[in-house]
This record gives structure tokens, C-alpha cells and sequence, in this order.
């Protein structure tokens, strides 16, 4: 249930308008100019849209997200990863909620090897180039992430879990340019599937709201 209430005649067009002025924001941080805190800015227009919109852990999961990023940008990486694991803690327990008993997708064991798989392989990559204090808690995060991803597809919403898993890219790729070494056209790479794994969960999140 959304925190805030909005007239039911008007959640499309706020969904949609949300979307136009994210999308736009989006546009406008990749553009050579500098403005102050603008990758910010776009998770923010999701956030408060989300008050309205989605439930109130997508709410959470966002404004983690805009904390994270906030943190990012100040070169606050423990920060940055703190509040972005509060919200793969949201999305964790927005797909519990949302996913009754018995109504799991299928082929849920292969699934979710694959994304254990992948976590252990990008694990054994990364975490070694960690610095040893910061090694449990990337651990952590990934534990964190990889079970959100899990979970996005018990849905049975390929959606969601295209959402998450552009999450999990993003993620990966900015770490492998934090520990292991610099990849060319890394804020691409990283903020490219980040907002468009966002939104896809923001956007996801307000259907499912709308059809239940």
C-alpha cells in the first residue's frame, strides 16, 4: 500500500509524468555539464512519485537508493554501500510480501543457481582486490543483492526480475572498476542499467499495486 493516497483517475498520468521527468533527468546528468548533485536528482523524482504510487517498501528501497547515490557522489563508499543495502533490504521484503506461498514461479532451484553461480564467480573475482576491512562487508552486499535478485524471480514477472538482475550488472560492473581496475566508459556501464533497473522496478511495483 502506498504511504500517500492519490484519486485513481490520475496514478497513470502520474506514472507516466514521472517517468517523462526521470527519463529527462537521466538525460540531462549523462550531458557535459556539471550539475550539482543531479544523480540525485533522478532517483529522487522516483521517490517521491513512489509516495503516491507503489508500496511503501518500494518507497524505502528508493530513498535508500537516493541516500546511496547521494553518498556516491560525496566519495562516501561505505556510506554509499550502507544505504543501498537498506535497499536491496526493501526490495527483499517487498518480494516476500508479494509473492504468497505456493505461487512461485518456476524452475525456481535452477534459477537460483544460476544467480548463486554468478555470485560465487564474481565473488571469487572481486572481493580478493577488496581491502581486507571492507572484505565482510562487500560480502554482505552481495548476500544481499544476489537474494533480492532470487526473489525478483519468484514473481513470476519477468520484469522484475530484468529489473533486478540491471541492478546486479550495475553493480557489478562498478565494483570490478573500484577493486579489480578501470574500465573505460564505466559511468555508462554503471548508471545505464542502474536507472533503467530502477524504473523497471518502480514502474513493475505501481502496476502490480494497481491490479491487486
Amino acid at each position: 500500500m502506498a504511504i500517500l493516497k492519490i484519486n485513481e483517475k490520475h496514478t497513470a498520468t502520474a506514472a507516466i509524468t514521472a517517468s517523462v521527468m526521470f527519463l529527462c533527468a537521466c538525460v540531462i546528468f549523462f550531458l557535459p555539464v556539471e550539475i550539482p548533485h543531479m544523480i540525485t536528482i533522478c532517483t529522487s523524482i522516483l521517490t517521491i512519485a513512489s509516495l503516491w504510487l507503489c508500496p511503501w517498501q518500494i518507497t524505502m528501497a528508493l530513498l535508500f537508493s537516493t541516500l546511496g547515490d547521494h553518498m556516491g557522489s560525496c566519495g562516501n563508499f561505505l556510506g554509499q554501500m550502507g544505504f543501498f543495502a537498506l535497499a536491496h533490504i526493501a526490495y527483499i521484503v517487498f518480494f516476500c510480501r508479494t509473492c504468497p506461498q505456493g505461487r512461485a514461479s518456476d524452475g525456481m532451484k535452477w534459477k537460483s543457481a544460476i544467480v548463486a553461480l554468478y555470485g560465487v564467480v564474481v565473488g571469487m573475482l572481486i572481493v580478493p582486490h577488496v581491502h581486507r576491512f571492507l572484505q565482510v562487508g562487500v560480502s554482505v552486499y552481495v548476500l544481499l543483492i544476489l537474494t533480492m535478485c532470487i526473489l525478483s524471480w519468484r514473481q513470476k514477472n519477468p520484469y522484475y526480475a530484468l529489473g533486478a538482475w540491471l541492478f546486479v550488472l550495475s553493480d557489478t560492473v562498478l565494483a570490478w572498476n573500484k577493486f579489480v581496475f578501470h574500465i573505460e566508459g564505466a559511468s555508462y556501464l554503471i548508471m545505464i542499467p542502474y536507472y533503467l533497473g530502477q524504473w523497471m522496478l518502480f514502474i513493475q511495483s505501481f502496476k502490480s499495486a494497481q491490479n491487486a
